[in-house]
């Protein structure tokens, strides 16, 4: 069972990836560097180290990771190992959507995916 911020992005991430972000989070692979309650930045350690930012201001959720996969198919393990970890460290509490992200299709928010810094906007 997901927890509540988990819950409110799950259907951004694939079960693959979440499957696979998990390990990375069970393994200690994700160092926060700054946290708070709107915005993570950390670094996640796997085949090379990447960058990943999750931040929520004036109604928007931001993601970001540097890794090859968030930039061709959207939100990678990486995100969904940092989003386990921030909530673990009580980080990202103000992410408050409107609608759970669970509400969309995941087709929908993928669109929303479509430059570096790739965002979903909250309804």
């Amino acid at each position: 069972m997901f927890s509540r911020l988990a819950s409110k992005l799950s259907r951004l991430f694939t079960s693959t990836v979440r499957g696979r972000g998990q390990t990375y989070y069970a393994r200690g692979a994700v160092n926060i560097r700054h946290g708070s309650a709107i915005k993570v930045d950390a670094t996640v350690w796997g085949s090379e180290d990447y960058e990943v930012e999750i931040e929520w201001a004036n109604g928007e959720l931001t993601l970001y990771c540097s890794c090859p996969y968030f930039d061709s198919d959207g939100p990678c393990k990486h995100l969904w190992a940092t989003v386990l970890a921030a909530e673990a460290r009580g980080y990202l509490s103000k992410v408050d959507l409107k609608r759970d992200v669970n509400d969309f299709g995941f087709e929908d928010l993928m669109e929303e995916f479509d430059g570096l810094h790739r965002s979903y906007t909250a309804p």
